[in-house]
This record gives structure tokens, sequence and C-alpha cells, in this order.
């Protein structure tokens, strides 16, 4: 019988080093595969990081224009189905009065019944909001840009109170709204009195988005909808010849106004393509900076997938040898 080696405590750690390199390879390979990118930057790089710095950098910028251009291009189209609601509501309820001022006082009681429901869904509209943002607030961001329906037309109601005269119902109302520092400015609409900031984009392009309530034609759309809705609420009760004469003007005014936020809603297209062309060169440039920092730090997906499965190949002989010697006994050892 030959002496027993007493070498086992050696062969034992050696292994388990074996088996430490193997899986922290595994692991490495495994990560690499994930990422495409190899593990090691520095020798990849020579040591010389500045320019994967740089890249990193710019990817970093182009991915903060990316989230404004997103941003605003969700506020844009919210904005525009505001408008488009405007609009619908505007022109249809115009054509229906215009049409009802020739079909007799019962038809143009009808028409206008909807008025104060009208003007309310129209300051609806023109609440919208993108997250907590109210669109058309301006830089009062976090506040609704308008008081409610009723208190607004209250309002009206003490400023016409006592007028008995189409003409100069209409040119209180239009006061109210239109004069600077008048009631609209003073008591009815709440948001700030500048536009938001421009919003830089892309590298090369920043928009504005400076839709507010305070726009002209918006305030005289919602002019001429509190007169009908003025009207629904029984001005000019009993005087069918005033209430006449001025559900024509509201009328032309509304038809006209319609026409008036098209104009609006067509700036506001101008500036969603200039979004859109700016999240088409962030697109552009960040493939750029990708595929060269993919040459600096990428690898041979190929290459290192052969390389994962040799080192899992490996691994799995180092398990089964492993095995094997677990299993040696004295008496083994003796036979």
């Amino acid at each position: 019988m030959g002496p027993i080696g007493v070498g086992d405590l050696q062969s034992s750690l050696s292994l388990q080093r074996r088996n430490a390199e193997l899986r922290g390879q595994l692991n490495r390979l495994t990560e690499e595969l994930s990422s495409g990118r190899t593990s090691d930057v520095s020798k990849a790089t020579s040591g010389n990081l500045s320019p994967l710095a740089g890249i990193e950098r710019s990817l970093s910028l182009v991915s903060a224009y990316d989230t404004s251009a997103n941003v605003a291009a969700t506020a844009l189209s919210i904005t525009s189905s505001a408008l488009g609601t405007l609009r619908q509501t505007t022109d249809n309820l115009g054509a229906e009065i215009l049409a009802a001022t020739s079909l007799g006082d019962a038809s143009l009681r009808q028409s206008i019944s909807g008025g104060a429901n009208a003007f309310e869904a129209a300051l609806s509209a023109l609440s919208a909001r993108s997250g907590e943002t109210y669109l058309f607030s301006g830089t009062a961001t976090s506040q609704a840009p308008f008081l409610p329906a009723a208190d607004i037309l209250q309002e009206l109601e003490t400023a016409t109170a006592g007028l008995t005269d189409a003409a100069d119902f209409y040119a209180a109302v239009d006061d109210w709204f239109m004069s600077p520092g008048g009631g609209y400015e003073t008591l009815g609409y709440l948001g700030g009195d500048a536009p938001v900031s421009g919003v830089s984009v892309s590298a090369t392009e920043a928009v504005k988005l400076d839709l507010t309530a305070q726009d002209p034609a918006l305030r005289a759309t919602l002019r001429d909808l509190s007169v009908v809705a003025l009207l629904d609420r029984d001005a000019f009760a009993g005087d069918e010849d005033q209430s006449r004469i001025l559900s024509e003007t509201m009328a032309a005014g509304l038809i006209s106004g319609a026409g008036s936020l098209i104009q609006v809603e067509a700036r506001q297209g101008a500036i969603a393509a200039q979004v859109d062309q700016a999240q088409s060169q962030n697109a552009s440039e960040r493939f750029a900076f990708q595929d060269a920092r993919n040459s600096v730090v990428g690898i041979d997906l190929f290459d290192t997938a052969t390389q994962l499965e040799d080192a899992q190949t490996r691994l799995e002989s180092l398990y089964l040898l492993t095995a094997r010697m677990s299993r040696l006994s004295l008496t083994e050892y003796l036979r």
C-alpha cells in the first residue's frame, strides 16, 4: 500500500478558486451580452475616458431634450383638442341661432336655450390640463384659468343691469371681456399675466407654448357665448325685438369667431410641427451617439456568446470533477 497523499486540502482550495474564477467570468460575460458593452471600459479606452464621457454627456442632453419635446407634444395635442371642441361648439351654436332667426320667436328661444351650458362647456374646454398643468393659464400653471361659469355670468348680469337696448347691452359685455383692465382681466381670468417661457426641444430648436386664455380670439369667443348664455338666463325676456337683434349679432359673431379659432389652431399646428421635427432630430442624434459609444465600448456579440458557452461548459466540468472527488474515501483509496 502506498502512502496517502496530503494535498487534498490544497486540491480543494484550488478547485474553489477555479470555481470562483469561472463564476466571475460567467457573470461578466452574461452582463456584457445583456448590455452589449464591455465591462472593462478602462481597457477599451486605453485609460482615456474623456471621449466616452463626452458621448455620454451628449446622450444625456438628447434624452433631456426628448423629454421636453414629449411633454410639449402632449400639451399641444391636448390644446388642439380643446380648441377643436371650442370651435365646434361655437360654429354649431352660431349656425343654429342664425337659422332660427328666420323661423319665429319660438325657434329662436329654443336655439338659445342651451346657451348657458355652451358657455360652461367652453370654459371647461379651456381649463384643459396636462398632468397637473393648466394649459391656458400662462405662468400660473397650477391655477384653473377661470371663475366658475355661474359667477362670471352673475358679474355680467351686474354689468348689464338696466340696459334695454341690444347694442348697449352688447357694448357692455364687450367692454367687460375685451378692455384692458376690464372685468375679464380683473375678475374672470385667474391665470398668469405672462405666457410660459420657451421650451428647448432639441439642441437647435426651442418652441413657445404661449397660448393662454388671454388670447383675443378666445376672449371674443367667450364674449359671444356669454351673451347667448345671458339670453338663455332671460336677458331681454319679454322684449322679442331686442332679443332678436342681439341674437342675430351673436350668430354672426360666433360664425366669424369660429374662423378666428381656426387661425389659432393653425398657429398651434405649426408649433406642433416644430416639435415633431425636433423629435426626429433627437432620434437621429441619439442613434449617432449610441453608435459612437458602441465603437468605443461595444462588444462582438457572437464572440461573447461563444465565450459564455465555453465558460458554462468548463464550469459544469468543474462541478462534475468536484462531485467525484467528494465521493473519495480511505477505503476506496486503499483498493
